[in-house]
């Protein structure tokens, strides 16, 4: 997996996976086998309504993952958060 480093030197994954649009049935399944392939930056938010689902049978996983938000203001600018 190829990482960059942000401005405050955390380094993120450049390739990730989306949830945006998937059902939370399907969500699940994908984040897993997305987990399974390599992945670690899965892409979510509170609007998308299947955040339980990206969570899902978290026993399942044998990897540790980071979880790093970037906020957005009101302006669209992004606040980097770990």
């Amino acid at each position: 997996m190829e990482f960059i480093s942000l401005s405050n030197n955390v380094k993120v994954p450049v390739l990730g996976i989306g949830t945006f649009m998937i059902s939370p049935e399907d969500t699940e399944k994908s984040v897993y086998y997305a987990i399974k392939c390599g992945y670690r930056c899965i892409d979510t938010a509170n609007a998308y309504m299947n955040e339980k689902a990206v969570g899902g049978d978290r026993g399942r996983f044998s990897v540790s993952l980071v979880l790093y938000c970037i906020l957005f203001d009101f302006l669209g600018n992004p606040r980097e958060t770990a």
